[in-house]
């Protein structure tokens, strides 16, 4: 009983200690446990933290300094006395320059949010695909350990034969050779499994005493909507990242350009000075107080603004080319993918018929192998072909989910 219990605690434990996937969270792990999505998100808030940038340049500023200090100065000598200001400041026009800061702000939070979404997009892929590699290597795994116990089955069956003396060593032989090459691919397929799971916890962040499990195996849509929907590729991420940029050098070249626009400021200011800068005795003669307005303009520059504004130009025609050029490719990218799907689809329906056809074909020998029709290799052969016929199905099923995956990585979804 004592026993009994033991095992059920640690039965519990170890289903505990497991996080049980499904194809439809694996975006939410990545949003909440992936460290580069979330460094991405954090990008994101950083250029969020920008915004009032406008509200904020044409506040005022205050600024206070005080002190004492002991000085000696022409008639006086080793006096210690105060001095203190507060200057009130504020700037009522930059040029146009403030604007055009303003809208590169907002410019930069909203290429921030497409890197998220590209970095999101990106691992998401990745997480897809490594999970549809786990879901293949568990059904492989499951296919090549029935083939094992098919194949001990029919190496039985051969020992039979051989001792009523209608089958020789050589049949024997051939399906303990065929059992040694069933029981190293079963052994790949189950390393290839712990890789997949270690890939994946990586992925999604889990710690390395947490294991992974999934009830789900690798679906196949008869009538898959995903390769109807429309492809927009100003849409696309990586496109309106480009846009952004653009936009980015074309209000820097606008600041460049100009440089020489005049800056507004009013000021008002209160201070008090020692007799070293004010030579009056009295300590209220020692006050100004101030209230002014300033114009300033920069007149010539070296021509640094003008060279730096062509730059922004070049960098700026650079960036559309490179747009122009990542447009046609990501429409190929996406036919590709559709195509490679279409073609999977068409061939599942194929190999699931083809395996149909394998297990009567099985079937029908081993009856023919019981009547003394069909030998040992003939079995041997109807045997392989259904392990190959399944492990064909399931292959072709992972493939098209990953390259159904790949599709709406180009859709962004």
């Amino acid at each position: 009983m004592l026993k009994l219990i033991y095992l059920s605690l640690f039965f519990s434990f170890s289903v505990a200690a497991s996080v049980e996937l499904q194809f439809d969270d694996l975006r939410s792990y990545l949003e909440t446990r992936n460290g580069e999505v979330e460094a991405s998100r954090l990008s994101v808030q950083a250029a969020e933290n920008r915004q009032g940038y406008l509200r904020r340049k044409f506040t005022p500023t205050l600024n206070l300094e005080g002190g004492v200090e002991n000085f000696s100065t022409g008639p006086y000598n080793d006096l210690t006395q105060p001095y203190g200001a507060a200057v009130v400041n504020m700037n009522l026009f930059n040029g146009y320059k403030d604007s055009f800061n303003q809208r590169m702000i907002q410019t930069e939070m909203a290429q921030k949010k497409t890197e998220y979404d590209q970095k999101l997009m990106d691992e998401l892929f990745k997480l897809r695909k490594l999970y549809w590699e786990y879901l293949y290597e568990k059904e492989v795994i499951e296919i090549l350990t029935m083939a094992s116990e098919m194949n001990q089955k029919n190496l039985g069956s051969a020992k039979v034969r051989i001792n009523n003396g209608i089958a020789t060593m050589t049949d024997q032989i051939e399906f303990e050779q065929n059992g040694l090459q069933v029981s190293q691919d079963l052994n790949r397929s189950k390393i290839e499994l712990i890789n997949r799971e270690r890939e994946i916890k990586a992925v999604i962040g889990l710690a390395g005493e947490e294991g992974i499990a999934s009830s789900e195996t690798i679906p196949h849509e008869h009538q898959d909507n995903l390769m109807a929907e429309e492809f927009r590729v100003d849409e696309h991420r990586n496109n309106l990242w480009l846009n952004y940029e653009r936009v980015l050098m074309d209000n820097q070249r606008k600041i460049s350009r100009n440089w020489w626009t005049p800056s507004l400021d009013i000021y008002a200011g209160a201070s008090h000075f020692t007799q070293k800068d004010r030579d009056y005795f009295s300590y209220s003669e020692r006050n100004d107080l101030t209230l002014g307005v300033k114009v300033s303009m920069n007149l010539f520059d070296g021509g640094e603004s003008y060279n730096q504004s062509k730059t922004l130009y070049l960098r700026t025609s650079a960036v559309e080319k490179e747009a122009q050029q990542v447009r046609r490719e990501l429409g190929a990218d996406y036919l590709n993918a559709k195509s490679l799907l279409e073609l999977t689809h068409s061939q599942i329906h194929n190999a699931e018929d083809n395996v149909k056809k394998s297990e009567q074909y099985y079937k029908n020998t081993l009856n023919e192998y019981g009547r003394g029709i069909k030998n040992s290799p003939d079995v041997l052969q109807a045997s392989q072909r259904l392990v190959n016929a399944r492990l064909r199905l399931i292959e072709l099923k992972k493939d098209y989910q990953v390259s159904r995956s790949s599709l709406l990585f180009s859709l962004g979804r």
